[in-house]
């Protein structure tokens, strides 16, 4: 069942994975332990606390890292022009990032707009280990209601895309949606054959009747005539 959280959510600790969804470790910069999504006047203000304080740059030039809030603005896993991707954002369709960036001593936040393809600069805020992204409905298309995930990504290779090595992301399963100031946690839909027994059980007992009547009226029928012919099956040329 959905259920209302507010407006922020706490993550277990220690929770990082690897690319293969295997558990691992890594620094604590990377590991999310509380999100936060609110209204405040006409712009929305999300706030990612870590597990540790959030670096200036990194220690290997080639490491790129992202802190992001993944933004499903029409609410339809279908449309992302990234695709599915269960991994690391379960359920929903990305529309928009809005994210912290980090590579070498660069440090930059900013909203990609997957629809176009194209980046917008936006004020971030970094305070020991609390990161405050700021951004607009009119940087996401207008939308007020929209379903998300937070992300956070390490890179090697200056963030090529085939060279993810650790990530974490709340909540672990299903989405978060914003509407009207509030933050729902929206569980991920269970498949049909984990319904609970009793409706199967239903079923069943609703066919018993139909197969006894099916069963006597066949008993109940009158044997045909014995012809020298077979009979033909029927065709239609409709």
């Amino acid at each position: 069942m959905s259920s209302v959280i507010g407006q922020s959510y706490i993550d277990p600790r220690g929770d990082l994975l690897d690319k293969n969804r295997n558990p691992t470790t890594g620094e604590p910069y990377l590991d999310i332990i509380e999100i936060t999504l609110v209204s405040s006047g006409s712009e929305y203000v999300g706030t990612i606390k870590l597990d540790g304080d959030v670096p200036s740059k990194t220690a290997d030039p080639s490491i790129f890292i992202e802190w992001d809030f993944m933004l499903d603005t029409d609410k339809n896993p279908n449309t992302s022009p990234w695709g599915r991707a269960p991994l690391l954002v379960n359920d929903i369709g990305v529309d928009y990032m809005v994210r912290l960036c980090l590579l070498g001593d660069d440090r930059w936040g900013e909203i990609y707009d997957g629809l176009k393809n194209s980046f917008y600069g936006i004020d971030s805020y970094v305070a020991d280990n609390q990161i405050k992204l700021t951004f607009s409905p009119e940087d996401i298309r207008g939308s007020t209601c929209f379903d998300f995930v937070v992300l956070v990504r390490k890179y090697g290779n200056k963030g090529a895309p085939d060279a993810l090595l650790i990530f974490d992301k709340a909540p672990g399963e299903g989405h978060f949606r914003f509407e009207e100031g509030s933050v729902t946690y929206i569980p991920r839909v269970s498949a049909l054959p984990n319904l609970p027994n009793f409706l199967i059980l239903v079923g069943v007992v609703a066919v018993i009747p139909v197969i006894a009547i099916v069963i006597v009226a066949l008993l109940k029928r009158k044997p045909k005539s014995n012809n020298n012919h077979r009979d033909k099956p029927q065709v239609s040329c409709k």
